[in-house]
């Protein structure tokens, strides 16, 4: 593996784009083909062996009761997770239990702070979910040692 290795999220959402493209062309591909030229990209013989020397993400490692930190909406959080479940194996879904409520609202004229949040978390550490300027609601969530 070398660094420009990209997760397996991204490596997914390569094999996506790449067969959007064939689909384009004429030609028309599994999405395992299109996995497999991916890994293949990156000097891997195949996906499995990409998936082998990727690992898992660490959010495979959360457990309810761990305390992780981030943002939302730009804001400091701290929380202990309170439940969650796999979406994916890059995905998961969150209910967190913070320590100090945030405010959930982006309006100057307007505060609604909450201690309890759900949000579905990618291998990077942001949510899917995004504000009306592009940025993800939740950022650099991550387990706190």
């Amino acid at each position: 593996m070398t660094e420009e290795t990209p997760s397996r999220h991204t490596a997914k959402n390569e094999a996506r784009l790449l067969r959007l493209e064939m689909a384009q062309r004429g030609e028309e591909v599994s999405h395992s083909e299109a996995l497999e030229t991916v890994a293949k990209r990156y000097g891997f013989k195949d996906w499995n062996g990409f998936c082998a020397a990727t690992g898992p993400s660490d959010i495979e490692h959360w457990q309810a009761g761990n305390w992780v930190e981030g943002t939302y909406l730009s804001q400091a959080f701290r929380a202990r997770i309170s439940a969650l479940s796999t979406v994916d194996e890059c995905w998961t879904n969150l209910t967190l239990e913070l320590d100090q409520a945030v405010d959930v609202v982006k309006f100057e004229g307007f505060m609604n702070k909450r201690k309890k949040l759900k949000a579905i978390i990618g291998p990077k550490g942001y949510s899917k979910e995004k504000t009306s300027d592009g940025n993800p609601h939740f950022q650099n969530v991550r387990l706190l040692s």
